[in-house]
């Protein structure tokens, strides 16, 4: 495979992504998922909120009825870039600023495996796969900060990334019963991983800016011709924030 690894040190820009002037789909909303790992193709279009309010899983994602119009679900008001943010500090730190992040016994940062000075590229590493059907190529996110530092920026996608996979790798570690409604079949982190991955490809123009796509051995999950930069905000937001402003519809 072919590492397409990109070096830059600010955060990526996003001068590849599909915006509602130079998109095809103008400014109608558009499909975030075309086919998913683990169940049937479907579609599922930012019109659409989920019908399922018991899953943050990708499968959630994908549980629409067209027909309803229904709030989006609380399941996914996981932690969020603040939450997670003001943990670390508290940890840090002999005052009594920050917050706490637990369930029982079970630290936050400490169940995730993961600390705030670790860094983005250690973690947000895969493959993507171009649209044309070449094979998949290895691709490691083109941020080289830690994950406080994304925790603390100024790029929202990449902030509430950031939140979402720690909130994912969490649930994947945590071993006690009680699990929180937001845990109940929370996206994985490799669907987190590939999600950001398409996203900061796509925005720093790797590959040569070809079209690309997100595949598991189920098939197509997301590409990149179907999102905007406002898709990506609007998706990372519902998987870790608890600002209702963010549902599908907006």
């Amino acid at each position: 495979m072919v590492n397409q690894e990109v070096t830059k040190s600010n955060e990526a820009q996003p001068t590849g992504l599909n915006t509602p002037q130079n998109s095809e789909q103008g400014t109608s909303r558009r499909n975030l998922i075309s086919g998913l790992a683990g169940t049937s193709a479907v579609v599922l279009s930012l019109a659409n909120r989920p019908a399922l309010a018991s899953s943050c899983s990708m499968s959630g994602f994908m549980s629409v009825n067209p027909s309803l119009d229904i709030n989006a679900p609380s399941s996914c008001d996981a932690w969020s870039p603040g939450a997670w943010k003001n943990a670390w500090l508290k940890r840090n730190s002999n005052s009594n600023g920050g917050g706490d992040l637990s369930i029982n016994s079970a630290d936050g940062w400490g169940t995730a495996q993961v600390s705030g000075i670790t860094t983005l590229r250690s973690l947000f590493t895969g493959t993507l796969q171009r649209i044309d059907g070449a094979n998949p190529e290895s691709y490691t996110c083109s941020n080289n900060g830690t994950f406080i530092q994304a925790l603390e920026g100024t790029n929202d996608i990449t902030k509430h990334a950031s939140a979402a996979l720690l909130n994912a790798l969490f649930v994947q570690k945590y071993l006690g019963a009680d699990k929180l409604s937001w845990m109940q079949s929370y996206i994985s982190p490799a669907d987190v991983i590939s999600s950001y991955l398409l996203y900061d490809a796509t925005a720093t123009g790797a590959f040569n800016g070809a079209p690309l796509q997100y595949v598991t051995s189920s098939g197509t999950v997301v590409k990149s011709t179907d999102m905007t930069e406002e898709d990506y905000l609007k998706f990372f937001k519902m998987l870790a924030s608890h600002d209702n402003e963010w549902e599908w519809d907006q």
